[in-house]
């Protein structure tokens, strides 16, 4: 292997082309996968949150309120509130097919709400 030369591994973060908003003054954050990485634009700290359902669908912060809300990709999705930078849960909402709703939104694991309707649902 010596003869070859050496490799340098690093790990890499992917970037999903998501939109990215300030949470507040001197954060900035984006999904990073199914992550959601927080990034201090003053000092460069970053800071990743794991996504606790699967995977990361609509996304929206409430930089006036430090909130960051984001849904799941599933067929039932679950929508999560937290608060930033504390990450302490405020809201939890489980999203159930009903009558009113169109049953077709229910069966495909994509994002049904835009990042707007996700803090109408939920404030």
């Amino acid at each position: 292997m010596e003869a070859i030369g050496s490799l340098d591994l690093k790990w890499a973060q992917g970037y999903s082309g998501s939109e990215a908003s300030f949470i507040n003054k001197h954060t900035l954050c984006l999904v990073c996968g199914s992550n959601i990485k927080f990034i201090e634009i003053i000092t460069g700290k970053e800071t990743v949150y794991p996504s606790p359902g699967e995977g990361i669908g609509a996304f929206t912060v409430g930089g006036t309120q430090h909130l960051v809300a984001f849904s799941e990709l599933s067929i039932n999705p679950r929508i999560f509130v937290y608060s930033y930078p504390d990450f302490v849960e405020k809201r939890f909402v489980r999203v159930e097919p009903n009558l009113n709703t169109a049953p077709w939104l229910f069966l495909t694991p994509t994002p049904i709400y835009s990042a707007a309707q996700l803090f109408q649902i939920l404030l």
